[in-house]
């Protein structure tokens, strides 16, 4: 055991030995031709690292932007120097040139353009912050806006009128409400009457009185069934004056998914 945990060490020790003199031999090359004025050869060198070499760490990375970009600005292409410094900034944003090796020109060239960077990474950030902002605000809108229609639907069945001032619709509210409570009133005692001038009728032994108890049992009958026919007539023109007026958006949305085998049923709620 002592055996595997001995080599394990140095297997490990020996890869950082050796990745460090890689990072080292990256660096250390493209120094030397970089003092030699060779800025060709390091913006050169420094592309076929990037274009074929996948293992390259963010420090390597760093190394290979850093003479490029300063070789570039010392060829006097700018646009190459600024597309460089951009990818070295997006490794490092706290990434600093030392003024004893580079050049005043230079570190006011990345110091102006590492401010730029840094405002549009800040005003990136803002725009994503308020845009999520929004789009939070939105979700919340709707889901609120969907509890508020489910639960004006299912009151609205329960008493007609009550789903309309749950939605604010006061006037309709008030109308529907207060028909729909009439006619359940009206209905509630016309049955109780009903009921109990069939008893009367039923219940009467005296055969000049069976006719008169007869009429008056047949005629609140008659009121029953005509309060029966206004209870449904209001429930159900609330409910459709309701639903027509329904924001179609809110309600579940049903559709059917069928094949010569088997038939799907879904329900679906779009949310705006």
């Amino acid at each position: 055991m002592k055996k595997i945990l001995s080599i394990t060490f140095l297997s490990l020790l020996l890869c950082q030995i050796l990745y460090s003199q890689q990072q080292n031999r990256i660096g250390e090359t493209l120094k030397s031709h970089f003092e030699n004025f060779e800025y060709d050869k390091v913006i050169a060198i420094g592309d076929s690292l990037l274009i074929y070499n996948a293992n390259l760490s963010k420090e390597d990375s760093i190394q290979i932007f850093y003479y490029k970009a300063i070789s570039a600005f010392h060829m006097w292409d700018i646009n190459l120097s600024e597309e460089n410094f951009r990818n070295l900034l997006k490794l490092d944003q706290n990434f600093k040139l030392d003024s004893s090796t580079v050049s005043p020109k230079i570190i006011s060239f990345f110091n102006q353009l590492k401010k730029r960077e840094l405002e549009e990474v800040s005003k990136s950030k803002n725009q994503y912050e308020i845009n999520n902002q929004k789009e939070n605000t939105k979700k919340e809108n709707s889901f609120n806006n969907f509890s508020i229609y489910k639960e004006s639907i299912w009151k609205n069945l329960l008493i007609p009128g009550w789903g309309n001032f749950v939605l604010n619709q006061k006037s309709k509210g008030y109308l529907f409400t207060i028909s729909y409570s009439l006619s359940l009133i009206s209905t509630i005692y016309f049955s109780y009457i009903t009921a109990k001038k069939e008893n009367e009728y039923l219940n009467e032994t005296i055969p000049e009185r069976i006719t008169e108890k007869y009429k008056s049992y047949n005629t609140y009958y008659k009121l029953k069934n005509i309060s029966i026919g206004a209870l449904s007539l209001v429930y159900l023109y609330s409910q459709i004056d309701f639903f027509s007026n329904l924001n179609s958006n809110a309600l579940p949305q049903i559709t059917f998914d069928y094949n010569f085998k088997s038939v799907n049923f879904s329900l679906k709620v779009l949310i705006n």
